[in-house]
C-alpha cells in the first residue's frame, strides 16, 4: 500500500508536467507556423509589389535598361529619380518631368548625396537639338532622359525611378502628411497670374499631399528653379527623417499601404525583391542622418522669349565633383573666440562661460519690434524667445501664432519670419512639441553660455540651431539658400532672450 501511494504521488505531477510541455510545444509550433505563413505571405506580397513597378510600363523599363550600368558589389549605386505629371498606365510621351534628381549611395564613404538638375537647363537632346532638359522625357521617356543626363554629367547611372505627381500626393496622405518647415507665406491665385495656385502659411506644420506637392513645385520666387530644387531636397530630407523615426511595428500597416500606392504609381527597373532588398540594405547601412545636397548652378537668360537656365561646363563639373565628393560640415566653428562648436558628435564643448557673439547693430530691441513679439506671445500662449540683436541687413516680415497636429493632440506654435538682404527668409520657431520630427538626429549638441543647443548642418552651412526650455522647442532656421553665415546663425540663436 505505501508503495502504491508513493507511485500515485510521483505520477500525478509528471502527468501535469507532460501536459504543460505538450501545450507549450503546440503553442510554439503554432507560433512558428503562423510566423512562417505570415513571412511567406509578406515575402510574396513584397515580390508582387516590387514586380508591379515594372508592369506599370514594361516598354519604358525595357528601353531604359539600355542606358543603365550594372552596379558592382561594394561600389557606389546611383539612381535617377524622375518626377513627372504622367498618369499611371499612361505613356510618357508628352508628359513633363518637373524633377530630375540623382541619388548616390556610397558604401565606401558611407554617405548619401543628391544632385538636382534644373528642369529648364539648356542642353542638346539627340535627335531634337537644343531644348530644356525636361523636354527629353517628353520626347523619349526615361530612356532619353537617362541618355541626356549621362551625357551632361558624365556619371554612370545604375537604376531609375519614375514617380507621377498623383502618386506623390497619395503616398503623403497615406503616411498622414509631411511635417515641413515653411520659410514664409506662399500664395498665388491661378485666375490672376496664370501660375499654379498655392496658399500655405509660414512655420513648422503638417502638409497634406496636395499642399506638399504645391510647395515642392513652386518656383516663382527670387531664384526660381534653384529654390524649387532646394525645396525638393528639403522635402526628401525631412521625409527620410520622419520615416526613420516612425519605423516601428505599429506603423507597419501604414507603411505597407504606402508601399502599395507607390507600386501603382512608380515605374522602375528595381522590380525584383532581390534587387529591392539589395538597394534597401545598402541604404540602411549608410549614415542616413546626413544627406549631402547640391545642384547645377547657372545663369537665367531669356532666349527668344523663353526662360532658360544656362550652365557652363565648369559649373556642371563643380556640381558633379561635390556630388561625388560631398562636402561635410567644418570641424570647428569659432564662437566669439571660443572654439569647439563642431558638427562632429562627441567633440569637446566650449566653456559654459563662453561669450555670445557680438552683432553689428541692434534693431530687435526697438519699441516696435518688442511690441510685436509681446503681441505674438500673448496670442500664442507660449513663452517666446527673441534675438536680443540682429546682424546687419536682417529684419522682420511676419508674426504668426497657430497650432500643429502631433498625432496625439494639437501643439501650440508661433513663428516669426525674418528677411535677409539677398531676398531670402529665415525663421524663429517655437512649438510646444519637443518630439517634433525635425529635431531628430542633430549633427552636434553644444553648450554655449549655459544653454544647450542642437546644431543641424547642410554641408558646411549651419541650417538650423535649436534649444528647449519649459517643454517648448525653439529654433532658428536659415534661408532656403543658406544666405545667413554660420556666425549670423549663432548670433541669432545665442543672443535669444525671453520676451519681456
Amino acid at each position: 500500500m505505501p508503495t502504491y501511494t508513493r507511485y500515485t504521488a510521483a505520477a500525478a505531477p509528471a502527468r501535469r508536467g507532460s501536459l504543460w510541455l505538450r501545450v507549450t510545444k503546440i503553442f510554439v509550433i503554432a507560433v512558428v507556423c503562423f510566423v512562417a505563413v505570415t513571412a511567406g505571405v509578406l515575402i510574396g506580397w513584397l515580390q508582387s509589389t516590387a514586380a508591379q513597378v515594372a508592369r506599370n510600363d514594361p516598354q519604358e523599363v525595357q528601353a531604359a535598361k539600355s542606358q543603365l550600368t550594372h552596379a558592382q558589389p561594394g561600389k557606389p549605386l546611383t539612381i535617377l529619380v524622375l518626377g513627372s505629371d504622367r498618369r499611371a498606365g499612361q505613356p510618357s510621351l508628352g508628359a513633363r518631368s518637373d524633377t530630375l534628381l540623382l541619388v548616390r549611395l556610397d558604401p565606401e564613404s558611407g554617405s548619401i548625396s543628391m544632385l538636382s538638375v534644373p528642369r529648364d537647363l539648356l542642353v542638346t537632346i539627340p535627335g531634337y537639338g537644343q531644348n530644356k532638359i525636361n523636354a527629353a522625357y517628353s520626347f523619349g521617356g526615361a530612356k532619353l532622359a537617362l541618355e541626356v543626363t549621362k551625357r551632361l554629367l558624365g556619371v554612370p547611372i545604375n537604376d531609375f525611378v519614375d514617380i507621377d505627381f498623383d502618386g506623390f500626393k497619395q503616398v503623403i496622405n497615406k503616411l498622414g502628411g509631411a511635417y515641413l518647415m515653411i520659410d514664409r507665406g506662399y500664395y498665388n491665385n491661378t485666375a490672376v497670374t496664370g501660375y499654379a495656385s498655392i496658399d500655405i502659411n509660414p512655420g513648422y506644420q503638417r502638409l497634406n499631399g496636395a499642399q506638399a506637392l504645391d510647395w515642392v513645385r513652386f518656383r516663382h520666387d527670387q531664384n526660381g528653379d534653384f529654390t524649387r530644387i532646394v525645396r525638393q531636397q528639403i522635402f526628401l530630407r525631412e521625409m527620410k527623417r520622419e520615416l526613420a523615426g516612425s519605423a516601428t511595428l505599429t506603423s507597419l500597416p501604414r507603411f505597407l499601404a504606402a508601399m502599395t500606392i507607390i507600386s501603382r504609381n512608380v515605374t522602375s527597373d528595381i522590380s525584383s525583391l532581390g534587387k529591392l532588398y539589395s538597394v534597401l540594405t545598402l541604404a540602411l547601412s549608410l549614415n542616413t542622418d546626413h544627406v549631402y545636397q547640391t545642384h547645377v548652378q547657372g545663369s537665367t537668360p531669356t532666349i527668344n522669349g523663353v526662360d532658360y537656365v544656362v550652365a557652363t561646363p565648369v559649373q556642371v563639373q563643380a556640381a558633379v565633383h561635390q556630388f561625388l565628393h560631398p562636402v561635410k560640415a567644418p570641424h570647428s566653428v569659432i564662437v566669439a573666440g571660443a572654439p569647439g562648436v563642431s558638427p562632429a558628435a562627441g567633440a569637446a564643448s566650449p566653456s559654459p562661460t563662453a561669450k555670445r557673439p557680438k552683432t553689428r547693430r541692434a534693431i530687435t530691441d526697438s519699441a516696435y519690434h518688442v511690441a510685436q513679439w509681446r503681441a505674438l506671445q500673448a496670442h500664442s500662449h507660449l513663452k517666446l524667445y527673441m534675438p536680443a540683436a540682429l546682424p546687419g541687413g536682417l529684419g522682420y516680415d511676419q508674426y504668426r501664432a497657430y497650432a500643429v497636429p502631433t498625432g496625439s493632440g494639437m501643439a501650440k506654435a508661433a513663428v516669426v519670419v525674418g528677411t535677409a538682404s539677398q531676398g531670402g527668409f529665415w525663421d524663429v520657431q517655437a512649438i510646444a512639441w519637443t518630439g517634433a520630427p525635425i529635431l531628430a538626429s542633430p549633427d552636434a549638441t553644444r553648450t554655449i553660455a549655459g544653454r544647450s543647443y542642437s546644431l543641424y548642418y547642410d554641408g558646411s552651412h549651419l541650417h538650423m540651431i535649436a534649444w528647449q526650455a519649459g517643454g517648448v522647442a525653439y529654433w532658428v532656421a536659415n534661408t532656403l539658400d543658406e544666405e545667413l553665415t554660420n556666425h549670423q546663425m549663432l548670433a541669432l540663436a545665442t543672443s535669444a532672450v525671453r520676451v519681456p
